[in-house]
């Protein structure tokens, strides 16, 4: 069965502004150590503000919580 979580691409939207800022995903399942790696991009306009870092903290702090990361 596939997990399709680490398939899916994640659209990040300011809340204040009502747009798009960035772009996250797994780049494919676990491999055999557990790690995964993740694609991101940023708009152009909404760089440098600390938004990539903002997501990519959540991102990896939801993957450490799922139980297939877990050892």
């Amino acid at each position: 069965m596939v997990d399709y979580v680490w398939y899916t691409l994640w659209r990040i939207i300011s809340k204040t502004g009502n747009c798009a800022i960035d772009d996250i995903c797994f780049k494919g399942t676990l491999n055999i150590s557990c790690e995964v790696e993740i694609g991101y991009g940023t708009e152009p306009a909404h760089q440098n503000r600390g938004y990539m870092t903002e997501t990519v903290n959540a991102i990896v702090q939801w993957a450490m919580n799922r139980k297939e990361l877990r050892m």
